[in-house]
């Protein structure tokens, strides 16, 4: 059954997008972003060196997992257990994988590769989406993302973040658009991850107060197809998806401890700490409570749909066992602050952005600070240091946030 749900996604896939090149001029026109012709030939030439030389370099344990999981499921065998995601996305990298399986040039090299389209795919797609978000002012609305040092460093290292931010976004532009349907299926798919749930309950909230209940039921209707792929694979490995919740789908990917880039890791020294927030789940209660109240506050008008989106992913990024994927957390602020033009929740994004990069420059292992150990015990505070930039931007966002903005026109305000 996997197999045959392999083959008929590959069709799916490269099906859709023969029709899109084809009969959707929209869907594959990157002209608005950038605007100016000769910054767009310097950003595709940049898509063409990341395209070349990104896949050669890469976290040999994560790759592993990837291409494992898509090389078995289109041989229909059993994920292992060091892949604890929805099955939907090995199943997509599987479809993608398929055409070279078949004509046998599935070398290692071309499944580097094929692991990263998706990963290409979503960094270009955020770019075109996030201008056709904010027309207005297009030109700096990607650029968060798209030149954020973080978000390059992890196409390098070859994890996929930001295809959760991609489908998000896809699912919003949906919503601006008015098809539930399609809003619902895209959101559904960013949970593959289950860093995204908590947001996308808010995205749910947020259909239904906009579209109202009517309209609502086609996004969950979507949200439910995009489940199909992992049903069918659930029914075959019902033990699967008993592993898949005790690991929290990859939002408690190292749920055993606390990492040493966690915003707590300095607090586990404390006894019985670690033991109570990792044993007991505090983290995802944390991160549940975090979507509930960033509901209310949307609810209550205290923020808008981008804010309220953007606090719940950024609870997560905060308090959950695999810290700090903020892609989501930073594209949707920092569309809102475009948007509105807040100096300050502007700032905040950036103070996050360069002190998560700079977090990782000591993991590169520079020969200086090996002369000069007060240094080497300041990067130890690395993981503090963007925890404390991540609760900075929420906090502002809480502070300062507006019921005007993006999407304002379509929720009732």
């Amino acid at each position: 059954m996997q197999r045959a749900l392999v083959v008929a996604l590959s069709i799916a896939i490269y099906g859709t997008a023969a029709w899109a090149l084809a009969t959707r001029s929209a869907a594959v026109d990157f002209s608005r972003w950038p605007a100016d012709r000769t910054v767009r030939r310097f950003w595709f030439g940049w898509l063409v060196f990341l395209f070349a030389l990104s896949p050669l370099t890469f976290h040999a344990g994560d790759m592993r997992v990837w291409v494992e999981a898509m090389q078995g499921a289109i041989r229909g065998e059993p994920f292992a257990p060091t892949y604890v995601y929805l099955p939907i996305y090995a199943q997509v990298l599987g479809a993608l994988l398929l055409p070279f399986a078949v004509v046998g040039v599935a070398t290692p090299l071309v499944c580097l590769y094929v692991v990263h389209i998706p990963i290409f795919a979503a960094y270009l797609y955020c770019a075109k989406l996030m201008a056709e978000m904010i027309p207005r002012h297009a030109d700096v609305a990607p650029l968060a993302i798209v030149l954020a040092p973080v978000t390059i460093f992890y196409i390098f290292f070859g994890t996929n973040h930001i295809v959760m931010l991609a489908c998000l976004l896809v699912a919003l532009r949906m919503m601006q658009l008015g098809r539930s349907l399609g809003s619902g299926l895209f959101a559904g798919l960013a949970c593959y991850k289950f860093l995204l749930v908590p947001t996308i309950f808010v995205l749910a909230v947020v259909t239904i107060r906009t579209a109202g209940w009517r309209r609502s039921r086609l996004f969950i209707a979507g949200a439910l197809a995009s489940l199909v792929p992992s049903v069918v694979y659930y029914g075959a490995n019902s033990d699967y998806l008993v592993r898949t919740l005790r690991s929290g789908g990859g939002m408690g990917g190292h749920s055993h401890h606390i990492e040493p880039f966690h915003a707590f890791y300095r607090l586990r020294d404390i006894a019985g700490f670690e033991d109570w927030y990792v044993g007991r789940r505090v983290w995802l209660y944390a991160a549940i409570a975090g979507a509930l109240v960033s509901a209310v506050l949307y609810l209550s008008r205290r923020l808008n749909a981008l804010q309220s989106l953007g606090v719940s992913a950024g609870v997560v990024a905060l308090v959950s066992v695999e810290p700090f994927r903020m892609e989501p957390t930073i594209g949707l602020l920092w569309m809102d602050a475009v948007e509105r033009r807040d100096l300050r929740l502007q700032t905040a994004v950036l103070v996050v952005v360069f002190t998560h990069a700079a977090a990782w420059f000591y993991p590169a292992r520079p020969n200086i600070f090996a002369f000069y150990e007060p240094a080497v015990r300041l990067f130890d505070m690395n993981g503090t240091a963007v925890g404390l930039a991540l609760a900075y931007l929420l906090v502002v966002t809480l502070l300062h946030g507006s019921r005007d903005g993006l999407l304002s026109s379509t929720d009732g305000r």
